[in-house]
């Protein structure tokens, strides 16, 4: 954290245990916005690591995106972010984890 707000940026090296990367991000995330600061999540293209950071902050912790399928979400991300564009390792991230992060807020 600066004295602005928060950062999170990916690492490119795909994670071992992406569950826990995501976790980690999504809490950093619930802690800065929390704290009244703006958070930043960016990558290098901000089109797959840091929009779909976005896209499980939005499903697991806000009523922004209702509890729906993978598909439906990305969907509806995709008109509030149009540069979304989920890389491969991201989409079946997405597909495999939905259930788990859809509809469940903190």
């Amino acid at each position: 954290m600066n004295g602005r707000g928060y950062w999170f940026h990916p690492h490119p090296v795909v994670c071992p245990d992406m569950r826990s990367y995501h976790a980690q991000a999504l809490d950093f995330s619930e802690e800065g916005l929390a704290s009244g600061c703006r958070v930043l999540v960016h990558c290098n293209h901000g089109q797959s690591r840091s929009a779909t950071i976005a896209l499980l902050y939005m499903a697991s912790r806000t009523d922004a995106l209702p509890a729906m399928n993978a598909d439906e979400a990305r969907a509806m991300f995709s008109q509030v972010y149009p540069p979304f564009q989920p890389g491969v390792a991201m989409r079946h991230f997405l597909i495999t984890h939905w259930k788990s992060y859809s509809g469940k807020r903190q």
